[in-house]
């Protein structure tokens, strides 16, 4: 164990650095992670990361390598200060190992969590518009105020004389938009007789496991939030309005059901400010859209016949073609009859705290706990409401 680790830099000397938790600060500060940190701070070559590096030279390997009898290292190289060197170190310089374990198996979980595409959290990752990172519990959302009414799609341009003010198109301020991203904390407890036993690929697996099972409960619970409103989010109060299946067909549909004049009339109802790429439902709902009345089905005509053939196209406006469905778990207890979609380019802001993890992250280096608590935070909020709209079968 040692307060120093080192890497090769970009000419191939070694260099040692000790990392501290003004890294970890420093990190918080600027909105970025600790390995994004130490590798903008530390040059290396190309194909090499400095981060990985620094932990392989604290005695952190992850997964075992039998060919050449690496072993992954036991926890209890990271927790136990029993060892000569530990009580040596000061708190101002604490054990690299203790100082880089956070950062390193928060990596490498999301590392092996990216792996997974076809997940539920996955899917959902592809539907946010934009997340942004703050570095402490408070998120504040722009106010967009458009200049007339009906958003910008109203605001026309205008010849100006001189003197003359242009029309304004909008004005963003950031004065009542204010709300608190909720800490979510996990913590590890390991017993002196397992340390041994226990190392950092088994501690992994458990916490990617953790991760995963725990963020597709969370998928639908930020889905049911942003269709039915959030209380504690002030853009959020209100549910978002719903049009009926009935309103947009000449048919009498009956509730569940779902035929093409309705279904081609919603998805071009305001598609000036909403052009649907994903639609999210249950079952029942993805049925109803997939086995809908008088559904366009390719016929069997012979490809080449005697007849004079004229085809059409819609040229403009282009419906989407590929609409997206996201088929949501019946443990979420979404509304039956309920389809919502969303332009995703616009739908979903994702406020993400940086912070969450300092404080206990610090308390672990610094006083040598022998627990770990993983700690972060995050919320979803609509970041344009007229990105949405919802059909009700009903």
């Amino acid at each position: 164990m040692s307060n120093k680790v080192s890497f090769i830099d970009k000419t191939g000397a070694r260099q040692e650095i000790a990392v501290t938790m003004a890294d970890w600060k420093e990190a918080r500060n600027k909105n970025v992670t600790l390995r994004q940190l130490i590798n903008t701070k530390y040059e290396t070559a190309a194909d090499t990361d400095v981060f990985n590096q620094i932990c392989a030279s604290a005695g952190l390997i992850m997964k075992p390598n039998h060919k050449f009898g690496i072993q992954s290292t036991p926890i209890s190289n990271i927790f136990d200060d029993l060892a000569p060197q530990a009580a040596e170190v000061q708190h101002s310089n604490p054990i690299q190992s203790r100082t880089l374990f956070p950062a390193f198996m928060l990596e490498y979980v999301e590392d092996k969590m990216a792996v997974d595409r076809a997940g539920a959290v996955a899917a959902f990752e592809q539907m946010v518009a934009n997340t942004t990172s703050v570095p402490n519990y408070r998120a504040e959302q722009p106010v967009i105020s458009y200049g007339q009414a009906g958003g910008p799609e109203s605001t026309r341009s205008r010849a100006r004389t001189e003197l003359t003010a242009p029309p304004s198109m909008m004005s963003i301020t950031a004065s009542d938009r204010t709300f608190s991203i909720p800490e979510m904390t996990l913590g590890i407890e390991i017993s002196d007789r397992a340390m041994a036993a226990t190392t950092l690929d088994l501690v992994g697996l458990a916490l990617t496991r953790q991760r995963e099972v725990e963020g597709y409960a969370r998928v639908g619970e930020d889905l049911l939030s942003l269709l039915q409103g959030n209380a504690d989010i002030s853009t959020m109060t209100a549910a978002l309005a719903q049009t009926t299946a009935n309103s947009l067909s000449s048919a009498t549909l009956t509730t569940g059901e779902l035929d093409d004049e309705a279904w081609v009339a919603w998805l071009y109802k305001d598609l000036n400010k909403c052009r649907v790429s994903h639609v999210i439902t249950d079952l029942a709902g993805a049925q109803a859209i997939t086995k809908r009345a008088n559904r366009p089905t390719q016929y069997t005509d012979k490809s080449t016949d005697d007849r004079i053939q004229v085809t059409s196209n819609i040229f403009y406006p282009a419906l989407i073609e590929n609409v997206q469905i996201y088929v949501v778990d019946p443990s979420m207890s979404w509304p039956a009859n309920t389809i919502m979609g969303i332009d995703r380019d616009y739908a979903i802001q994702r406020y993400r705290s940086v912070a969450a993890s300092y404080s206990d992250i610090e308390r672990f280096v610094l006083r040598r706990g022998t627990g770990f608590i993983i700690s972060h935070g995050e919320i979803m909020t609509r970041l344009f409401s007229d990105a949405y709209k919802v059909l009700s079968l009903t």
